[in-house]
C-alpha cells in the first residue's frame, strides 16, 4: 500500500500543500497550462441513483478511508471507460462500497467521470482485510438500457444525430467536432449505446463521457465526440528484445481489398458499388466499372497472398444511402485494415524516459512516432495512445499502450525491385553480346562488314538499324509507317475526315457508352473551370480570390471551411444561426449562449453586464501587464478605476460596497488591506445530542491570519469590527435511519445565542455533507461565533474533518 500523506483533506475541499496534485492538461491550442492545477486525490461515493455523497476516499487525511492500487482505463477506439481500486474493508466508509453504487473522480484535466460500482470482492490476504471494487462508466448501463425504434435520419449532423440517439437517457450531446453530415437507417431496435457508438464511426470521432459536478451534487451529462488527444513530436526507436515494451503484432483482421454491400432493396437485392468508377489520385486508387471490390495495390505488394492474389474480405454498411457512398465508407474502413495491427504497451514511466515527454501530460488520442528497427526496411509509424492506465495513488504506474494508425515508411519501388533482379541474372548475357558484337555509328557503313554485323544509319532522322545479311544491308527497325501498320500525317486525316463525315450523314451510330465518356471528361472540365462543385456532403462553393474558403449547403444546414473543405464548422441549420465561428461588423438583436467571446475591437454596452444568474464564482479576468482602466463618461457623475501594479486606484467621490454598507467619503483614493481571515476544523468525530442544539468543538486551526480562533473555547474571537462571512460545512453520521426521515440544521451563534439557521433539511439515509453561509453585520471587537448543529435522530455525530471558516469582509483605511 502506498504510503499516505499527514495533509488532512475535507471531502468538500482540498487545502494547500496537496501531495497529488497535477498540472492541466492540454487547452484548445495544445498547450498546457502550467499556473492552474488540478487535485486528483478524492474518490466520492454516491448512491445508487448518483443523488448524494455518501462517502468520501482520499489519501490526504489520516482518519480518511485510503485507496491504492487504483487503475482508471480508457480506450480511444470504444470509448471504454473502467475504475478500479482497492481499500480497507474494516474501515467505516467501506460499507458504502456496494455494488450499484456510484463512484466519481476527477481527471487530471479537472473533468469529472461517473462510474457505476458492478463488482466488490471482499478477501483477506497476508493477514489484511481488503476490499476489491470494479466499476464500470456510468453511461453504458443509461443507454444500454434506452432502445431507439425503427426510424431513418436523413442528413444530419454529428450533433442533430447525438440528440436524437440520447434523448430519455438522462445525457446530453456535449463537444462535437463538425463533419459533415451523415444518414442513419436504425431500424433493429438498437440501443442507444449501439447508436452512439454507430454516430462516432460514421462521424470517425472519437468518444468521451463526462459529468457535471458541484455542491455535493451531479449535475448534467454529456457525451463529447471529438478528434482527442494531440500531436506531441516525441519519438522513440524500438528495437527487439527491447525491455519493458510489449509488441503485438495481430494479423488477423488484416485484408488487401474489400468488397462492400449495402442495405436491401425493396426485392431483397443488396446495394454494391460494381457500376461506379474511381480513377486514381492521391486519396484513393483507382476501381473499374464491374468491379465489386476495392483494392489497395500498395497492401497487395507487401501482405498479398504467395500467387499475387487478394486477401479479399466484406464490409457491411446498412447506413450508405447511395453506391458511391458506399465506395467511399469501404475505402476508409480498407484503410484501417490493411495491414497488420501493432501495439506497443509500456510503462508511462518509460515513455518519459525514452522520449522526453513528461508521463503526467500523456492523454488518449497523443500522436507519438515509433520507428520499428524490427522490420527490415525498418517501419515508421505515427501511433497514437489508443489505451491509457491511469493511477492518481502511485502515478508511476500508469500505463500507454499505442496503436499503428498512419504509417510513415517508404518503401522500395516493386518496380526497382524488379528491374535490379533482372539485371543481376542477364548481366552475364549481356556482357558476353557487348564482347563478341559491335555496333557501327555514321552515316556510311563500315568497310568489308562480316555478317550479321549491326550499323546504325546517322544519314537521315529518325535513324535507323541495318544488319547485313552477307550480301545487303537490311533494315532492322521501321522506315515508314505502314512497316508498323501505322499511317502518314495526311493520310491519317483523309480517315478522319470521312469517319466526321459519316458521323454528321447518320452512317455511323455511337454507342452510349462512349457518349458517356465524351459526357465526363466535358464534366471534368466544366468542375475545373466553375467555383462549385457536388461531393458526398452536399453542394460546395469555392471563394475564386481564395480557395482555402468554401461553403458547403446541404439539407442539414450549411458549413463553412478555411483549409480547402478538409473539415466544415456549422454556421445554420434548420433550427436557425448556431455558428461555431460568426465575421461580421454588426450583430444586433441577439443572444449569445454557451459561445466564448473573443475580440480585438472594443465592446460597447448600452445598458449593464450580468454574469450569469447560476451558483459558483462568476470573474473578470484582466490580462496583460500594463494596468487595465475603468473610466466613467465625464459630467457630474464622472469616475475613473485603475488597477496597475499591485494597487487598486479610485477616483471617485464616494465608494459604496455591499446593500447595506455605510457610505465611505475620501479626497484621493482608499486602499483595501489584508483581510481577517481564519479556518478550523474537528479533528475527531463528535457526538451530537438528539432534539437539541450541540456546539461543534471545533479545535484544530489551520488558516488564522489574525488569531481570531481560540483552540481552548472553540470558538472566533472578533478581532475588529466589521462585517462577517461564516460558513459551515459539517458531515453527518445518522446511526438510526430505520426512525426517519430525520431534521438535520446548522446554525452560527454570536455571543451564545443563535444569529442564523444557515441549513435545514429532512434526510432519510445515514450520511450527509452540508454547507451553509451567513453574514454577520456590525460585528464587535470581542464578539464570539460559534457553529451549531441540531438533528431529531436519537444516535448521530458529526464527523471528523467538519469545518468552519470566518472571514471579514471590508475594512477601509
Amino acid at each position: 500500500m502506498a504510503p499516505r500523506p499527514s495533509q488532512r483533506l475535507f471531502p468538500t475541499q482540498a487545502r494547500s500543500e496537496q501531495p497529488c496534485v497535477y498540472h492541466d492538461g492540454p487547452d484548445s491550442a495544445g498547450n498546457i497550462n502550467t499556473s492552474r492545477k488540478v487535485v486528483v486525490d478524492v474518490i466520492y461515493i454516491l448512491d445508487r441513483f448518483a443523488r448524494n455523497v455518501v462517502a468520501v476516499l482520499t489519501n490526504s487525511s489520516p482518519k480518511a478511508c485510503p485507496y491504492w492500487d487504483d487503475a482508471h482505463t480508457e480506450q480511444l477506439d470504444t470509448g471504454y471507460l473502467s475504475y478500479s481500486f482497492r481499500c480497507p474493508a474494516d474501515h467505516p466508509t467501506a460499507e458504502f462500497l456496494r455494488a450499484e453504487n456510484h463512484v466519481l473522480i476527477r481527471d487530471l484535466d479537472g473533468i469529472y467521470i461517473l462510474f457505476q460500482i458492478k463488482t466488490v470482492e471482499d478477501s483477506i490476504d497476508n493477514g489484511q482485510h481488503t476490499k476489491r471494487v470494479q466499476a464500470e462508466n456510468a453511461a453504458v448501463g443509461d443507454l444500454y438500457g434506452t432502445i431507439i425504434r425503427p426510424t431513418v435520419q436523413n442528413g444530419i449532423t454529428a450533433r442533430q444525430a447525438l440528440t436524437y440517439a440520447l434523448q430519455a437517457s438522462g445525457w446530453l450531446p456535449g463537444q462535437i467536432d463538425w463533419q459533415g453530415i451523415a444518414t442513419f437507417d436504425w431500424q433493429d431496435y438498437p440501443t442507444a449505446l449501439a447508436a452512439v457508438q454507430d454516430i462516432g464511426r460514421k462521424f470517425s470521432g472519437e468518444l468521451r463521457f463526462r459529468v457535471e459536478f458541484a455542491n455535493g451534487a451531479v449535475g448534467n451529462r454529456y457525451v463529447d465526440l471529438t478528434k482527442r488527444g494531440r500531436v506531441t513530436g516525441a519519438r522513440f526507436d524500438y528495437g527487439r528484445n527491447m525491455r519493458g515494451i510489449k509488441r503485438t503484432e495481430d494479423s488477423s483482421d488484416m485484408v488487401t481489398a474489400l468488397i462492400g454491400i449495402g442495405k436491401a432493396d425493396e426485392n431483397g437485392v443488396r446495394m454494391t458499388f460494381t457500376t461506379q468508377k474511381w480513377d486514381e489520385t492521391d486519396e484513393h486508387p483507382a476501381k473499374p466499372i464491374g468491379q465489386d471490390f476495392i483494392a489497395d495495390p500498395d497492401a497487395l505488394q507487401k501482405w498479398g497472398r504467395a500467387d499475387g492474389r487478394h486477401i479479399i474480405g466484406v464490409f457491411e454498411d446498412n447506413n450508405a444511402d447511395n453506391p458511391l457512398v458506399l465506395m467511399r465508407n469501404t475505402w476508409e474502413e480498407l484503410k484501417k485494415r490493411n495491414r497488420p495491427r501493432l501495439t506497443y504497451e509500456l510503462d508511462a514511466v518509460l515513455l518519459e524516459s525514452l522520449t522526453g515527454y513528461e508521463h503526467a501530460k500523456v492523454r488518449l488520442g497523443d500522436t507519438i512516432v515509433v520507428k520499428d528497427m524490427s522490420f527490415v526496411p525498418y517501419l515508421a509509424v505515427e501511433a497514437r495512445v489508443i489505451e491509457l492506465v491511469r493511477s492518481y495513488a502511485d502515478p508511476s504506474q500508469d500505463k500507454v499502450t499505442l496503436g499503428e494508425f498512419k504509417p510513415l515508411d517508404i518503401q522500395s519501388n516493386e518496380l526497382i525491385r524488379r528491374l535490379s533482379d533482372i539485371i543481376s541474372r542477364n548481366s552475364g548475357k549481356w556482357e558476353a553480346i557487348g564482347d563478341g558484337e559491335q555496333i557501327y555509328k555514321g552515316p556510311t557503313p563500315p568497310a568489308n562488314p562480316a555478317k550479321d554485323t549491326i550499323w546504325l544509319d546517322t544519314s537521315a532522322e529518325p535513324n535507323v538499324f541495318r544488319r547485313f545479311d552477307g550480301k545487303a544491308w537490311v533494315a532492322a527497325s521501321p522506315t515508314k509507317p505502314g512497316d508498323i501498320g501505322a499511317e502518314t500525317p495526311q493520310g491519317a486525316q483523309d480517315k478522319a475526315n470521312k469517319v466526321k463525315d459519316d458521323v454528321a450523314n447518320g452512317n455511323i451510330s455511337i454507342p452510349a457508352d462512349s457518349l458517356k465518356g465524351i459526357m465526363d471528361v466535358a464534366r471534368t472540365k466544366i468542375r475545373q473551370g466553375s467555383n462549385m462543385y457536388w461531393d458526398s456532403g452536399g453542394l460546395v462553393m469555392v471563394n475564386p480570390n481564395n480557395a482555402n474558403e468554401r461553403v458547403r449547403l446541404s439539407s442539414g444546414g450549411i458549413g463553412v471551411s478555411t483549409n480547402g473543405g478538409a473539415s466544415y464548422q456549422t454556421a445554420m441549420t434548420g433550427a436557425g444561426v448556431v455558428a461555431e465561428r460568426i465575421v461580421g461588423n454588426v450583430i444586433s438583436g441577439v443572444t449569445l449562449s454557451g459561445v466564448n467571446l473573443t475580440t480585438s475591437k472594443d465592446i460597447r454596452v448600452g445598458n449593464r453586464i450580468y454574469l450569469g444568474t447560476g451558483d459558483g464564482e462568476k470573474s473578470l479576468i484582466f490580462n496583460g501587464n500594463r494596468g487595465v482602466g475603468i473610466y466613467g463618461g465625464g459630467g457630474q457623475y464622472s469616475s475613473d478605476i485603475s488597477f496597475q501594479g499591485n494597487g487598486l486606484n479610485l477616483r471617485v467621490d464616494r465608494v459604496f460596497f455591499g446593500r447595506n454598507a455605510k457610505t465611505e467619503y475620501t479626497q484621493d483614493r482608499f486602499t483595501l488591506r489584508n483581510n481577517s481571515q481564519a479556518s478550523a476544523v474537528l479533528s475527531s468525530r463528535q457526538r451530537l445530542g438528539p432534539k437539541s442544539w450541540t456546539r461543534v468543538n471545533f479545535n484544530e486551526a489551520y488558516a488564522d491570519n489574525w488569531n481570531e480562533f481560540n483552540r481552548s473555547a472553540n470558538r472566533f474571537v472578533v478581532g475588529m469590527d466589521g462585517t462577517y462571512l461564516v460558513q459551515l460545512s459539517l458531515g453527518f453520521n445518522l446511526e438510526d435511519t430505520h426512525n426517519g426521515p430525520h431534521r438535520v440544521s446548522m446554525a452560527v451563534y454570536k455571543n451564545g445565542t443563535e444569529y442564523s439557521q444557515v441549513f435545514y433539511t429532512t434526510y432519510a439515509n445515514d450520511i450527509l455533507i452540508a454547507t451553509g453561509t451567513c453574514i454577520i453585520y456590525g460585528a464587535k471587537r470581542g464578539d464570539y461565533i460559534e457553529g451549531h448543529a441540531y438533528t431529531t435522530s436519537l444516535s448521530a455525530y458529526i464527523s471528523a474533518d467538519s469545518k468552519i471558516s470566518a472571514m471579514k469582509l471590508w475594512r477601509l483605511g
